[in-house]
Formats: C-alpha cells, structure tokens, sequence
C-alpha cells in the first residue's frame, strides 16, 4: 500500500510561504519541517547572485521534500531580481511586436538565469487583457487586449519558461483586465457572464494550459457570474 501523508502534512505541501529577509532564520526552518511546499521571494531576500544561490541552497537542504522556489519576474516594472540580471522588456512592449520567436526567447533566457540562482518558479506571465484602461495592476504587464494575440504570446512564453528550465504560473485567472480596481488594495468585481468570461478572458488561460502550463494563479476578484460573494481565489 502506498504511504498516505496526515492531513496536516497533505495541506503543508500545498502551502507556500516566505521569509521575512535575506537569511534563512529559525521561523523558516520550522515551516519547512513542517512540508511547506514553497517559499516565495521577494526584494527583501534578494541580493547578490551568490547570496541567492545560497539562501535557495539552504532552504531545499532544510526541506524534507520537494520545495518550490518562485519569484515575481515579470519583466518591465515587475521584477524582483535586479542587475546583473537582464532588465527584459514588459509584456506589452512584446506584444506590440506581435513576435512569438521573441516571446519564446524573453522567457527562456530569463528562465535560464532563475535557475542558475536555483529559483525554479516564475509568476508570469500576465495573461490579463488590458480591456479597462483605467485599471492600474495591469497595464504593461499585459501582452495587450486582443483575445487571439494574447493567446498566442501568452503560450509561447509558458514555452520559453519551460525550455530554460523553469516552471511558468500564468496569472491572473479568471482575468483581472475588465476593472479599475487594484486588487492589492480593495476587492474588484466583474459583471460579465461566465459565457463573455469564456470567450474572452479564459482563452489565453486555456492557451497556456496548453502549451504545458501545471499551474494557475488565482486573482483576488469577485466573479458575480460564480454565484458567491468570494474572490476567485476562494471560491469553491
């Protein structure tokens, strides 16, 4: 009979978590031997190349399983890891060449330099369409707000991540482009219907799903057409 973990290890190892600055400390330690599954970096953890090697070397020596290690490296305005690393351009700036070549080659070499620093989680890319101008969480980060060209950029990225080596995490399901509300700062809801979500919103979603996409991130937004009060993110 195959071994079944506890309760508390099984909801562990779909937790992720992260660390309150660049030195793996006592609080850390103890999450992980609890099998928290990931830790997510921030500018706080971050240094030097070497000092990111380290910190990642030290919390997969720390873990007893598996762990996922993710970063917020977008390209653009939205990057964790700064010089030396390559200041690719923002997802919109792709977009307006409408190349998947170039789409592919951003995310491989980006994918390529988070694993040298032993990061093999990437969340991105946006897959938002920049339908609300006035919405101010997107913008560039999306590839633009035509369904089909978004689609198709949206998956030869998730392509380029997977040829160097990472893990992509598409966001921000089910469409965070129809607001002008920040969902860092306040609860957005969206009015269309699970059909306009379908034809629209979802596709480069089901694109990158596709193209070999394991994960989605979920937007912190109230769908009205799910039929609950929750952001999608808790929503059964």
């Amino acid at each position: 009979m195959p071994h079944r973990p506890s309760a508390r290890l099984a909801a562990a190892r779909l937790t992720w978590g992260a660390l309150a600055g660049r030195e793996f400390d006592p609080a850390a330690a103890a999450l992980l031997a609890e099998g928290l599954g990931g830790v997510v970096l921030f500018e706080r953890n971050l240094g030097a190349p070497d000092e990111v090697r380290a910190l990642t070397r030290a919390l997969r020596r720390a873990a007893p399983h598996q762990l996922h290690v993710a970063v917020d490296q977008e390209g653009g305005h939205v990057i964790r890891l700064g010089e030396p690393f390559t200041r690719f351009p923002a997802a919109m700036a792709i977009g307006a060449t409408g190349s998947e070549t170039l789409a592919f080659a951003v995310a491989r070499a980006s994918a390529l330099e988070l694993r040298s620093v032993g990061i093999d989680v990437v969340l991105a890319p946006v897959l938002d369409l920049a339908v609300d101008l006035r919405n101010p969480a997107i913008g560039a980060r999306a590839f633009g707000d035509e369904v089909a060209a978004v689609a198709r950029l949206g998956a030869a990225t998730v392509a380029g991540y997977l040829g160097g080596g990472a893990t992509p995490m598409p966001k921000h399901a089910l469409g965070h482009g129809r607001t002008p509300i920040d969902s860092h700062l306040d609860l957005p809801r969206v009015t269309a219907s699970l059909a306009a979500l379908g034809a629209s919103d979802l596709v480069p979603f089901r694109s990158a799903v596709e193209a070999g996409a394991r994960t989605i991130m979920v937007g912190h937004l109230v769908y009205e057409a799910l039929g609950d009060d929750a952001p999608a993110s808790l929503s059964p």
